[in-house]
């Protein structure tokens, strides 16, 4: 079954709003802050990595992620059509990467518990970006940026959605200044 709400919830919930209760899962803040690092200030584990395992990378550029878990350093580029991310450590190591991909593409069964939560949640939500995520021990999830609107507000949330269609985390996202929005 294809989420009907996926992309837009139809306008006629948003003159039927009285009330929308919370989603079942906790809305707790994600704040995160990313800095551009300069080439001399990129771990040289994390370039060799990079180097390795996507020599063809395209517009690639090393960031500093600051948010609620620590400090990682980033490396975003192009591979072909598809943006990648990959998350490393302080000092150099592997910890997970995210590739992007076209929301249609999510396989269905990932939608089963979001979309329902999302539609009883706000007025109104659009699925911005989906990413891939794959780490250590082989953790394998999707991490989706969706907008959404409550009470006329408009605000930016991250789902984490499990490949069994589980609901896994929800944030909403408070970028903190001199943060980089889009990539």
């Amino acid at each position: 079954m294809r989420c009907l709400f996926r992309h837009f919830v139809p306008f006629v919930l948003a003159f039927s709003y009285v009330g929308i209760p919370q989603g079942a899962t906790a809305q707790v803040a994600k704040v995160e802050r990313e800095l551009r690092l300069e080439d001399d200030e990129v771990p040289a584990a994390a370039r060799a990595y990079v180097d390795s395992v996507f020599a063809k990378a395209r517009r690639l550029k090393y960031y500093k992620d600051v948010g609620e878990g620590g400090t990682t350093v980033e490396a975003k580029f192009r591979l072909g059509d598809t943006r990648y991310s990959v998350e490393f450590s302080e000092d150099g190591h592997w910890l997970d990467t995210e590739v992007e991909i076209a929301v249609d593409s999510v396989p269905d069964v990932v939608w089963r518990d979001a979309c329902p939560m999302w539609a009883d949640s706000f007025e109104l939500f659009r699925v911005l970006r989906v990413q891939r995520h794959v780490g250590r021990g082989d953790v394998r999830y999707y991490e989706v940026e969706l907008r959404a609107r409550r009470d006329f507000v408009w605000s930016a949330y991250q789902a984490r959605l499990g490949e069994d269609g589980t609901v896994l985390e929800q944030k909403e996202i408070e970028l903190s200044p001199g943060h980089l929005e889009r990539w």
